[in-house]
């Protein structure tokens, strides 16, 4: 008798048996193969960040299925940057190249189609590349091509000396690392900065001056002090901070003023807060230590160390102080509402230098001087808000070979690092996936890892290794506490 119908979607091979009784037992073996390209899925590459010129760390990769959600192969896979503006050209090594900036590739028999490198172009930014099959389906990815870090004076510094004295300090000199943007950027690594100091006018001289100073790992910049031999009012320098790191990149010098003050002046201190947030409020307390009685007058006049979209609001008009009087004068660090997008100062310590001009009278009139007044600004992270994955998704491996490894990353909702925060890597049970080794915080089993995020917010899994069973599976993501868009999964293939 012939078999009844059937109705399959997974390709694959079937063998059906029947029996009758006791009569001998028929066996019929067939294969059921995939339809053709339907549906089409991200991979792997996709929220990718690379310098400028410089290669994306993994290539971009897609996942087609027939309508039954059956991996198809032979297919073939358009992958198309854009052809002007920002964006980036393909490798040769794809199935084709018709232009540098698409590549043609061609799915395996896991229906996974794999560009070739990916190289940003000269232009700072965001873009889309869209990956298209034959049915005309087609996912979009979000790549970024963005500058290197710079090293440089942050703003126009203020050498504001207590005497003309040779030996007299200076006021921190703040050098600090950002993008190609302005924004500050927290270094993974030690970054040395180089410094080279010109006279502009005057004859103002350094004593020891440093050559180098370094931006250490989970900071932004570094403040450090100058010590003059000589010094007269109104003399200025140059400052030029370079790094090594990025030869290529040329920086403009900074001036640096430096002035003389008088033997009676005000003397000011500041207690800086720790705010938890981009804004902030801090006193200021100000105290006329002038030995002769008189009256004093004073106003901020600037404040060094602000990042690109801050402004420091400070108390109008003009100060008046007797003689061994103070006063509390409170300001505003806020994020400047014009800044488009608002700015993220990284959580961390960070120097600010409020110039304060002090008036030899009540009104502010007269000839001013200036005094440098130093404070530490702390920004403590907020709760965690937000994971994104970093890197290890997307790969391939052959059984009992370890992957790259998989990282994630937390945030607080202004954008910083959080650290403490418990990430679970969890591969499936069972079939197609992996162990991870020893080294978590916690592996209540050979699937699952949790990890704990360091200062700069990552989580890195302990090494995660294949096991014999071919296919592919996702390794899901989940933190403690709960943040979006977790959980999160992270596709990988045994082959």
């Amino acid at each position: 008798a012939a078999f009844p119908s059937l109705f399959l979607q997974a390709a694959g091979n079937y063998t059906i048996t029947a029996t009758a009784g006791s009569a001998s037992a028929t066996s019929s073996s067939f294969t059921v193969t995939a339809a053709s390209a339907h549906a089409i899925m991200i991979w792997g590459g996709n929220d990718q960040f690379a310098n400028v010129s410089a290669s994306f760390s993994s290539p971009l990769s897609v996942f087609v299925t027939d309508a039954y959600g059956n991996p198809v192969s032979g297919a073939a896979v358009t992958f198309a940057a854009p052809s002007s503006g920002v964006g980036g050209s393909f490798a040769t090594g794809c199935t084709s190249n018709p232009f540098s900036y698409t590549c043609v590739a061609t799915t395996g028999a896991n229906g996974i189609a794999k560009s070739s490198i990916f190289t940003a172009n000269a232009i700072v930014g965001p873009y889309s590349v869209t990956a298209t099959i034959p049915s005309s389906a087609n996912v979009t990815f979000t790549e970024t091509n963005t500058k290197p870090t710079l090293a440089i004076i942050s703003t126009v510094q203020s050498f504001a000396t207590t005497s003309t004295a040779p030996g007299t300090k200076s006021g921190s000199v703040i050098v600090q690392a950002q993008d190609g943007n302005g924004n500050p950027v927290v270094q993974t690594l030690p970054l040395t900065v180089n410094l080279v100091y010109a006279a502009v006018t005057g004859t103002l001289t350094l004593t020891t001056p440093p050559a180098s100073v370094v931006i250490p790992a989970g900071a932004s910049s570094i403040s450090f002090t100058l010590v003059s031999g000589s010094s007269t009012a109104a003399e200025t320098f140059k400052i030029t901070a370079s790094s090594a790191t990025y030869a290529t990149v040329i920086q403009t010098p900074e001036t640096v003023y430096a002035n003389g003050t008088t033997s009676n002046t005000i003397s000011t201190t500041t207690q800086i807060v720790s705010p938890t947030s981009q804004n902030a409020t801090f006193p200021i307390s100000v105290k006329n230590t002038n030995g002769t009685g008189n009256t004093r007058s004073y106003e901020v006049l600037s404040v060094n160390g602000l990042t690109t979209g801050e402004t420091a609001i400070y108390t109008s008009g003009c100060v008046s102080l007797t003689n061994n009087s103070s006063q509390t004068l409170y300001e505003n660090l806020a994020t400047d509402e014009d800044a488009t997008p608002p700015p993220s100062r990284p959580s961390g310590s960070y120097n600010l230098d409020f110039v304060v001009q002090v008036f030899p009278s009540t009104n502010c009139s007269g000839t001013p001087v200036n005094t440098q007044v130093d404070g530490t600004l702390t920004v403590s992270p907020g709760s965690a808000s937000t994971v994104a994955i970093v890197s290890g998704a997307g790969q391939f491996t052959t059984h009992s070979t370890a992957f790259a490894p998989l990282t994630a990353v937390v945030y607080d909702a202004d954008g910083n690092p959080v650290s403490g925060v418990l990430v679970t890597f969890l591969a499936p049970a069972s079939g197609a996936s992996g162990a991870f080794a020893a080294g978590c915080t916690s592996n209540p089993n050979s699937y699952t890892c949790v990890a704990t995020t360091n200062a700069e917010g990552v989580a890195t899994a302990s090494t995660f290794t294949a096991n014999a069973t071919v296919g592919n599976y996702d390794v899901q993501v989940t933190t403690a506490p709960t943040t979006a868009p977790s959980p999160l999964y992270v596709p990988e293939a045994n082959t």
